[in-house]
């Protein structure tokens, strides 16, 4: 790793979000949790420097993670995003919508929790690699 990434993590299952934290936090990042799509877009809102990535749960109480990724795109944050899910399809106004289909701009991984740790371990170093090219 070449330098600590400012991180935003985005869960609104307490269990979850204090294990994803942890285990970016050992892979030397900075992190920042939150529990809901609003709180974390108040949270981007605020944050100096910016936030490097921003990984986020699909399926939360107060906001989808889809939601929260489109609002910040809407105001210009092209943060790089991970939406963590473990379905491959959600409903939108009364639809099916393949998760596939809806993420164009930002990463998307679908599987079992247990497999959450791999993926995002990945997602990270893929993130620090585009960084160094730049």
């Amino acid at each position: 790793m070449e330098y600590a990434m400012k991180i935003l993590i985005v869960d609104d299952s307490e269990f979850l979000l204090k294990r994803l934290v942890k285990l970016v936090q050992d892979l030397g990042h900075e992190v920042s949790p939150a529990m809901s799509g609003s709180e974390a877009y108040r949270q981007v809102q605020l944050s100096i420097p910016m936030y490097d990535v921003i990984i986020t749960d699909m399926q939360m109480k107060y906001g989808t993670g889809l939601e929260l990724i489109e609002r910040l795109y809407l105001d210009s944050r092209e943060i790089p995003c991970r939406l963590q899910s473990s379905e491959d399809y959600y409903i939108k106004e009364g639809k099916l919508v393949n998760l596939d289909d809806a993420v164009e701009k930002y990463s998307f991984a679908s599987y079992a929790p247990k497999d959450a740790f791999g993926h995002i371990e990945k997602f990270l170093a893929e993130v620090e690699e585009k960084q160094k090219s730049k």
